[in-house]
C-alpha cells in the first residue's frame, strides 16, 4: 500500500512537472496557469499512478505469463505488453480518457472536452507512439516488474510536456468553433461570400 501511494504521488508530481515544463520552456508563457497544472497533476496521480500501476504490474504482468503463446519468453512478453499497451489501451481507454478527465477538472463541458478529443485525437496518438512504443518495449524487455512504473515515470515527465502541449496548445478554432462550422456548412460559404 505504501509502495502504491508512493507511485501515485510520484506520477501526479511528475506529470505536474511536464506541465510546467510544457508551460515555460515550450510555450513560452510568461504567466502559469496553475489550474491546468493541479488538472494534470491530478490526471497523472489517479491515472498513471493508480490505474496505470494496476494494468502494468497486476495486469500485463501475469496474463501475458499465463498466455501460452508469451510464458516461456520475455522478449514475447513484450512484444504483447506493447502491442496491447499501443494498440487497444491507449487509442480506446488513455487518451479519450485523458481528454475529458483533465477537460473536466479544468471547468469545460463534456461538448468541449468531446471536440478538443476529436480535434486532437489522431495527432496525440501518432505522437504517443513514437515516443511509447520503443520505450515501453525496453522498458517492459528489460525492466523487473516493481521497477516498471517508475522507469515508465522517467518517459511520463517527457511524454507530459509533450501531451501537455498538444492538448493544451491553442488551435485556429475553439472545438467548439470547430464543431459549429461542421454542423453549418453555409456558413464556410457566408463567410466567404463576405469577405
Amino acid at each position: 500500500p505504501h509502495q502504491d501511494v508512493a507511485g501515485m504521488i510520484s506520477a501526479g508530481v511528475l506529470v505536474g512537472a511536464g506541465d510546467v515544463t510544457a508551460q515555460f520552456a515550450v510555450e513560452k508563457k510568461q504567466t502559469w496557469d496553475k489550474k491546468r497544472t493541479v488538472a494534470m497533476a491530478m490526471w497523472g496521480t489517479w491515472y498513471g499512478g493508480f490505474f496505470q500501476t494496476m494494468l502494468f504490474v497486476r495486469g500485463y504482468t501475469p496474463l501475458f505469463q499465463w498466455l501460452k503463446c508469451t510464458n516461456k519468453s520475455k522478449l514475447r512478453q513484450a512484444v504483447g505488453k506493447t502491442i496491447v499497451d499501443n494498440l487497444i489501451h491507449t487509442p480506446f481507454v488513455y487518451i479519450p480518457a485523458f481528454y475529458m478527465c483533465t477537460n473536466l477538472m479544468r471547468g469545460r463541458d463534456v461538448a468541449f472536452a468531446k471536440a478538443k478529443l476529436q480535434q486532437e485525437y489522431t495527432h496525440t496518438l501518432i505522437t504517443c507512439w513514437k515516443l511509447w512504443v520503443p520505450l515501453q518495449f525496453l522498458n517492459f524487455y528489460l525492466t523487473p516488474t516493481h521497477l516498471l512504473v517508475p522507469v515508465g515515470m522517467v518517459g511520463a515527465y517527457v511524454w507530459s510536456t509533450i501531451l501537455a502541449y498538444i492538448a493544451n496548445k491553442e488551435p485556429e478554432q475553439t472545438p467548439t468553433q470547430t464543431q459549429q462550422t461542421q454542423a453549418a456548412p453555409g456558413a464556410e460559404i457566408q463567410l466567404c461570400g463576405n469577405a
